[in-house]
């Protein structure tokens, strides 16, 4: 009775011996077909996926753009820049909204920050001071950002003003379009 029950348990391992390898043969011949009928391209395929029997398929062009491919790339950008910011456009000769965001003494030195709001345009501002019949100006570049135009912080020594008291503050913006704004500044 014990030898027919070990005959038993290794007919049973012997059983599952077989149908393990024969999974697997199915396995390997469904895998020879597949390959054969061109379902896969296990054996034929480069590292980075692409069919070593074209090699120009994935090839990047890395010439310069010719003239066509220039102007196509450019009007597109300018397409773009229209759809996203048709407001801060202005046409020659428009007035641009300017703003000062800070006219004030700091120790010895006076500082005026602006920008013009409804432009994306490189340009200049020219900073202007006034008291009575006083006046002097500066000129700052601006410089475009993403969406204004800020004008270069201007730092002036309180040794260039003649007088103490309050100055009247002007900030003008020039490009293809401008614009000016007023504010005013203690100077002590």
């Amino acid at each position: 009775m014990y030898s027919n029950k070990k005959s038993k348990s290794k007919s049973k391992i012997n059983s599952k011996i077989i149908v393990v390898l024969a999974i697997i043969i199915v396995l390997f011949l469904t895998l020879f077909v597949l390959e054969r009928t061109g379902v896969t391209n296990f054996y034929t395929s480069t590292p980075n996926g692409s069919s070593s029997s074209n090699p120009e398929v994935n090839k990047i062009n890395l010439d310069p753009p010719t003239e066509i491919e220039q102007n196509a790339g450019n009007n597109q950008k300018e397409e773009i820049v229209g759809q996203q910011n048709p407001e801060q456009k202005p046409q020659d000769g428009d007035t641009v909204n300017v703003v000062i965001v800070d006219s004030t003494q700091y120790d010895s030195e006076i500082e005026v920050r602006a920008f013009a709001a409804n432009i994306v345009q490189d340009g200049t501002c020219k900073i202007t001071f006034t008291k009575d019949t006083a006046s002097f100006s500066k000129e700052v570049p601006a410089k475009a950002d993403a969406s204004t135009t800020p004008c270069l912080t201007l730092n002036v020594p309180r040794a260039e003003f003649n007088s103490s008291g309050t100055w009247q503050v002007t900030v003008e913006y020039n490009s293809t379009a401008s614009g000016s704004a007023n504010s005013t500044v203690e100077v002590l």
